[in-house]
């Protein structure tokens, strides 16, 4: 089995895990499927695949609906990254990516409604008030908890994700520094 499929149920997995969770929110993990997202789409990218298949497409528009809610509304989303320490900065990038793959590479398959632009709202707010992780700057560096090895790979990453650029050029003379 390819790697890309191998991905892809990993992604369907949890996918259909956080969508019909219905526990205590507060309990409500999103970083399993925040990480095979940025790992699937990733790789989606790298080999250039379009198209869905017909379970793909069947999983999404019976699990992607319930997972925005989860990750927007219930605060799933917002719960992970405001737990992230600056030593994480790698997965907040990762995970930013990965809701933005949510968004643009399967958004379509949640039907549009004032609900899903709220959702989405609040997944990108998640981030918003996060983006201390990718300002470095001044004497301060010292001090933080950042990781001292260099920036992970991120091929297929569209360029549209800003947010490894300003890591990149805001980690690199970091490491160059203090590395």
């Amino acid at each position: 089995m390819s790697k890309l499929n191998l991905l892809r149920q990993e992604f369907l997995k949890e996918l259909h895990i956080l969508a019909n969770y219905t526990g205590d929110w507060r309990q409500l993990n999103s970083r399993p499927l925040m990480s095979a997202t940025y790992e699937y789409f990733r790789n989606r990218h790298v080999e250039n695949v379009v198209d869905f298949t017909a379970e793909e497409e069947s999983q999404l528009k019976e699990n992607l609906p319930k997972a925005y809610f989860q990750l927007g509304s219930q605060g799933a989303l917002s719960y992970l990254i405001d737990y992230l320490e600056r030593k994480e900065v790698f997965n907040y990038v990762r995970f930013r990516s990965a809701c933005q793959f949510l968004i643009d590479d399967v958004g379509t398959f949640v039907p549009g409604s004032r609900e899903k632009d709220e959702q989405i709202e609040e997944m990108l707010a998640s981030f918003e008030d996060n983006d201390k992780y990718l300002e470095l700057a001044g004497d301060d560096w010292e001090f933080c908890e950042y990781p001292v090895e260099p920036v992970p790979e991120h091929a297929g990453v569209p360029e549209s994700h800003t947010w490894w650029k300003r890591l990149e050029d805001s980690y690199g003379p970091f490491l160059q520094r203090y590395g």
